[in-house]
């Protein structure tokens, strides 16, 4: 799948790949991709691209409304 693809690149440091897989895998189906926006925004704060980062974790929630760590995640939101 796109989303272990953009695991696989973003463990060899590949961020450039790894964002276009996860890129890919979200274009494909926004609704169901929760957990690649999440992975998705790892990268991009790992990159700098915070206000992207941010959005990012944001769809997640939007998507996965439920997500055990809601908690941490919007902690995240405000610290980026």
């Amino acid at each position: 799948t796109l989303n272990g693809l953009g695991n696989f690149y973003l463990k060899t440091n590949q961020f450039e790949k790894a964002e276009n897989s996860y890129s890919k895998a979200i274009e494909i189906n926004p609704k169901r991709s929760a957990k690649i926006y999440k992975n998705r925004a790892y990268l991009r704060e790992k990159l700098g691209k915070n206000s992207d980062a941010k959005e990012d974790l944001k769809s997640y929630l939007k998507y996965f409304p439920k997500a055990s760590d809601r908690g941490i995640i919007e902690q995240a939101i405000k610290e980026i």
